[in-house]
Formats: structure tokens, sequence, C-alpha cells
């Protein structure tokens, strides 16, 4: 394993110190970020980014780190771990003296060149770019917690709910536009809604579900419906059994404890979405916006076509700017039957979409065509855009009665 790139510091007690932990892992045979995440715990303790960046960064690493990672390396030097940690706490605490702090090198121009001059202004211009090797480990982290299938080493994907889409996508990626076609009346809003369950109530993400056509309480007892197995009809009739009664009892903890935001509003701009979604994303940590449809947004424009591709790009910027995944449904115009099979899908009425959003799923039920058909309770989601995979189609099963969409295997 070749040694750590060295920062470059100028002379003084923060050089000391990473010159130091340079040498310390020399003796210890220049382990890897991997073998010492290892030797301190593992990603659940420490991550190859944290790692790599106490020996690359030029700024002070925080106590902690620099403890574990000089205990590690004693380790395998066999040196003294306890004499070694007060040293390096010594070193630390001298780098750590307001009189001693350096500026970082990543927050200043590099010394000497002329593209990192002064603006018009007088004003030192920030650099757009990073080097390769400063973004390896963080992208080292996302390979090792895809290989893990772990939700919780995988703080930028969000469970879709379905496991054969999971492994299609990779899961929903944070900063992603995520588009759902499909006809009137075919189940897009249950589906929007199963993803939101999925993130809030199986895993805790915090989600914000915006309807223009549906009010809260209607929301909130398909939810429960899904949740507790409990048949809609009956919920809205007032025909619920002491069976339903019970099954509703088992799962309101979850249900209630699920962070999820709802908002119904009769008519909304991209304005209030970026305001409340941003107020949220402060607040409460929000991953996932859902947005129940792309037709009843509103946006300054002379045509509707105009209107819907402004629309589109913004809530792509909102997504890249907030790290969140949004997904929006949309009408489909119509379905080509005949073309399925080649993947030839039907046209959106916002076929802009398809250039926009990182990933476009057309909604289709073989039964809605004919009631009779084979295939009935069965719905294809046909992933016709993958940005970052292959498309394919993967089949879940409905269950209306229910307000859900589930795996093939329930």
């Amino acid at each position: 394993m070749p040694a750590f790139r060295r920062p470059s510091l100028p002379p003084g007690p923060l050089r000391d110190l990473v010159g130091a932990l340079h040498d310390l892992h020399l003796a210890a045979g220049h382990p890897s970020t991997r073998q010492l995440q290892h030797d301190i715990g593992g990603p659940g303790v420490i991550s190859h980014t944290s790692v790599h960046n106490v020996f690359t960064e030029p700024r002070l690493p925080t106590w902690g780190l620099v403890e574990l990672i000089v205990e590690a390396m004693a380790r395998r030097a066999g040196i003294d771990a306890e004499a070694e940690v007060n040293r390096f706490r010594t070193l630390w605490g001298q780098a750590a003296r307001p009189a001693a702090t350096s500026t970082p090198l990543g927050d200043a121009p590099l010394a000497h060149d002329p593209k990192n001059g002064p603006d018009a202004s007088g004003e030192a211009l920030q650099p757009l770019s990073r080097p390769f090797l400063e973004l390896l480990p963080a992208a080292l982290d996302e390979i090792e917690a895809i290989g893990t299938h772990n939700v919780a080493d995988r703080a930028d994907r969000i469970p879709t709910g379905f496991e054969d889409l999971d492994t299609l996508l990779g899961q929903w990626s944070l900063g992603s536009l995520i588009v759902i076609g499909g006809r009137p009346s075919s189940g897009k809003t249950m589906l929007l809604l199963k993803f939101c369950q999925a993130a809030s109530i199986m895993h805790g993400i915090p989600s914000l579900f915006i309807s223009g056509e549906m009010n809260s309480v209607d929301i909130n007892t398909r939810i429960l419906s899904a949740e507790a197995r409990i048949p809609a009809h009956a919920v809205h009739t007032g025909q619920m059994q002491d069976d339903d009664w019970t099954r509703l009892a088992r799962r309101m903890a979850a249900v209630s404890d699920a962070p999820i935001h709802i908002s119904t509003p009769s008519k909304y701009r991209f304005e209030d979405i970026s305001a409340e979604a941003t107020r949220l994303s402060q607040e409460s940590g929000l991953k996932l916006l859902l947005i129940d449809s792309l037709q009843w947004l509103t946006a300054r424009s002379d045509s509707a076509s105009k209107s819907a591709e402004s629309s589109l790009w913004e809530l792509k910027d909102l997504a890249t700017s907030l790290k969140i995944t949004i997904i929006v449904s949309a009408q489909a115009e119509r379905y080509i039957g005949e073309y399925l099979g080649s993947g030839h899908i039907q046209y959106l009425r916002d076929a802009i979409a398809i250039d926009i959003a990182d990933v476009v799923i057309v909604l289709y039920r073989p039964d809605e065509e004919d009631r009779e058909s084979p295939r009935a309770g069965e719905a294809d989601l046909i992933v016709v855009k993958n940005r970052n995979g292959p498309t394919a189609t993967v089949t879940v099963a409905t269950q209306f009665h229910y307000c859900r969409f589930v795996d093939m295997k329930w």
C-alpha cells in the first residue's frame, strides 16, 4: 500500500502533527484505509473518507479520529499504544491553539497560480473543481455500502419498497428526479404512497407527500388500509370488524411515529414546494419529496408544454440542491399495447420528462384493458429510462382492496 499523499502545509504545529501521523503510518507498514477501518471497528465506527482525510486534508482533524487511528497504527507497529496516544494528544493540542491555526489549503487559491488570481472585485476566485484523488475515498465508501446491502450504511439511498426494483435501480438516489407515468386511475397515487410508506414507515426516512387531488383524510385512510390490511371499502363505509380494529391497533404505533408530512393544497406553485421542502430539510432532515401530480404544478409560462418543462427542471434543481429524491407522477397520453413487448412504450403527455428525469417508470396494468386477462392482479413497472443502469420491467402484485402494491412473492 503506497503512502497517503501529504498535504502542503506551512511550517508549524499542524504540519508537525500531520508529519507525525505519516511517520507512524510508515512504521505500521502503510496500512490501507480499509485495514485501518477494520482495526478500529469497521464501517459502523469510521468511514474510508474519515480515515483518508486525517492524512490528506490540510486542516486539523478531530481528536477523536486521531486517537482511534493512532491506537490502530501503534498496535500494527508494535509500539506502546498508550504512549503514542499521549504523544499525539500533545501534538494535537499544540496544533489546535488559535495562534497555530493555518488557512486550509482548500479554502484559499494556490500560490502563484494565475488561474486562481483575483477577479474584477479584487477577491480571490474559488476553485470550481476538486482533484479525483480527493473524491476517491467517498466513492470507495459508496461502493462498500452498496456491497453490504445495509440501508444504515447507505445514507444517500432510499429503498423503493420493491426488492426487484431496488436491485435494478440500486434504490432511489439522493439528488434524483423520478417521473412515474400512467393512465388516469391506473394507481399512480397508490404507487407514490407505497414509495412513501417504504421510506418513512419501514425505514424512518423523512418524507413529504404533496397531493392536489386528494385531501389529507383520504391519504391517511389509504396509508392505514395498506399498512393494517383493512379493506378500504370497510374503512370508508364504517363496516370495520373486530379483526380490522385489532390489526389497525397493531400498526398504529409504527404509522404514527413515521416521519411523513402531508400537504394537500388546492393549487400550488413551485415556489411553495421549494420553501416547504427547504424548511423540512433543515428542521427534520427531509430526504424524499413525492408530488401527485405534475399537472397540478403551476409555472409562469405561456404554454402548458413550457410549464411542464420548466417545472421539471425546477424540481431537478431542487433535488440536487437539497440532496433529496423527488418523485412526481404524470399522466400518460395513451398506451400502444402492441409495442409494450418491444420496449416502445406509450407517449407521456409531458414527453419532456424523458429528457430531464433521472428515472422514468411507466405503470402498466394488463387488466385495465382486459378484465379477463390472465395477468389480472398484476402491474408492470416499466423502467423506460435509468440514467445509472439498464432498463427493464418489474412485475408487482396489485391489492387494490388494501390500497397497495406489493412484491409478487406476497
